[in-house]
């Protein structure tokens, strides 16, 4: 998983995560399919509470700073 940040102003910005995947040939896509297929769900429910965990200790650091 790769995570990448795009500021979108001095205040704001967009986390994003990629997950890439290139298969070598046939047989490896069919059974990364397979594998993804199945671990998807509980892949999509880390990754998501990962980015709020990044949101609230932003947010948390924000409100640290302003007086």
């Amino acid at each position: 998983m790769e995570w990448r940040l795009h500021e979108l102003d001095e205040h704001r910005t967009f986390v994003e995560t990629v997950t890439l995947c290139e298969p070598t040939d046939e047989r490896a896509r069919r059974r990364f399919a397979l594998y993804w297929g199945v671990i998807r769900i509980g892949s999509g429910i880390i990754r998501h509470d990962r980015l709020r965990a990044v949101e609230r200790r932003a947010l948390a650091s924000l409100s640290a700073s302003r007086p």
